[in-house]
């Protein structure tokens, strides 16, 4: 197989996961890849976009960085790094505010994320101060139960986030609204086991079509 075959079904991977389980799925070089595809066709933009965080080290200091700093990287040249600048132009536009909610809108948050969803996905809000929404994590329940790295993924994200408090929606594309054992095996790590990090669970909501269940008010766990 030769290397342009290689890199197409590379890529083909990273798109079916970001459409299925979408961009808080990805680290943040793998989210640089992506957005690399569109200006870079037939390279490895894996390797270009690990380049570029080694040398920014993050999206900010990328975008920060001059239109000539980004195009010296091995792999750039001038129209990948106008590509970039003109993305951190839009969103130094942006004027949107981190989300904020009360406790008691989590479950419309899950039930709306969850509307289109025909897979068994799990979405983990981080959050911090007065409920204001940090960042969001999805996974599949398979995936965090039984791969290790999945779990390791989850754990860096979260202490990037500098959050304190997490919140667990788990949907159901199928069956009955009921928690079922996956539920609560995939609550009882995040409760137990994320608080010697410092992160507390405040709740695990199971949402399947337009019913919930707030594992948290059936009494089942003491968060």
């Amino acid at each position: 197989m030769d290397k342009d075959s290689l890199h197409h079904g590379h890529r083909e991977r990273m798109r079916s996961r970001l459409l299925k389980q979408g961009a808080d799925s990805f680290y943040d070089h793998e989210l640089l890849e992506y957005l690399l595809y569109y200006v870079i066709p037939r390279r490895n933009t894996n390797e270009i976009a690990h380049q570029l965080m080694n040398k920014f080290k993050s999206f900010n200091g990328i975008f920060n960085a001059s239109e000539e700093e980004i195009a010296s990287v091995n792999g750039m040249g001038k129209s990948s790094a106008m590509f970039l600048k003109l993305i951190s132009d839009i969103c130094s536009d942006s004027t949107v505010s981190p989300a904020t909610m009360a406790e008691k809108d989590l479950s419309k948050y899950f039930l709306d994320y969850f509307e289109n969803v025909s897979s068994d996905l799990c979405l983990l809000l981080n959050i911090a101060g007065n409920y204001e929404i940090r960042g969001k994590i999805s996974f599949t329940k398979s995936g965090v139960l039984t791969d290790v790295n999945e779990q390791r993924r989850i754990v860096e994200l979260l202490l990037k986030s500098d959050c304190n408090k997490i919140s667990l929606g788990i949907n159901h594309a199928s069956g009955i609204f009921l928690p079922d054992k996956n539920d609560l095996a995939i609550t009882r790590m995040f409760a137990e086991k994320y608080t010697c990090i410092g992160i507390n669970l405040i709740d695990s909501i199971v949402c399947f079509e337009k019913n919930t269940v707030s594992l948290r008010e059936c009494g089942i766990f003491s968060f």
